[in-house]
């Protein structure tokens, strides 16, 4: 498992802060940690399931998803990202099945 110093410096800060306002107990820097949405694992992220296209996919999706931007009215072209987004991430899903 690989580190990120962008979050470790992140958390740092967080516990910091937290500490700083007295808290010293691991569940209130737990729940501080959690609170700015350090606890989150990767996978978890909205858009993770890209991590898993290859070149010419990613690509497509986003050639694809700029195409999407430009569709009027804007409630449509957000109807059609969505649309968008289930789908690739449906077909990323079914090939790992």
């Amino acid at each position: 498992m690989s580190t990120n110093p962008k979050l470790i410096n992140a958390a740092a800060d967080v516990i910091q802060a937290s500490m700083a306002r007295g808290n010293r107990e691991a569940l209130s820097l737990a729940f501080d940690l959690d609170a700015a949405g350090l606890l989150q694992q990767p996978e978890t992220g909205p858009l993770a399931w890209a991590e898993e296209l290859d070149a010419k996919s990613l690509d497509n999706f986003l050639t694809t998803l700029g195409l999407a931007t430009e569709h009027e009215p804007m409630d449509e072209a957000i109807a059609q990202i969505h649309e968008l987004i289930r789908s690739f991430r449906e077909a990323v899903e079914g090939g790992a099945r």
